[in-house]
């Protein structure tokens, strides 16, 4: 606890007696950001679709469901 509080008041220190960066952020920065926020929604939705999908069939195979009945063919 004493040196999570000791960070913090570190980091706190340091962005409140910074300087000013005078730098120029143009629209291709902002491109980049929204692309990158874009493809790591996307990543982790495809990675929950694996898991889910995984678990389902665990799930299906406890309960005794098989595939073909579960696509609504007739047995």
């Amino acid at each position: 606890m004493k040196y999570t509080v000791r960070l913090l008041a570190t980091g706190i220190s340091f962005v409140a007696w910074s300087a000013p960066a005078h730098a120029y952020i143009d629209p291709g920065t902002g491109t980049l950001i929204v692309q990158g926020l874009i493809g790591s929604f996307v990543a982790i939705a495809t990675v929950g679709g694996l898991y889910l999908q995984r678990i389902r069939s665990a799930v299906a195979r406890v309960f005794g469901k098989t595939e073909s009945s579960e696509s609504g063919e007739p047995e």
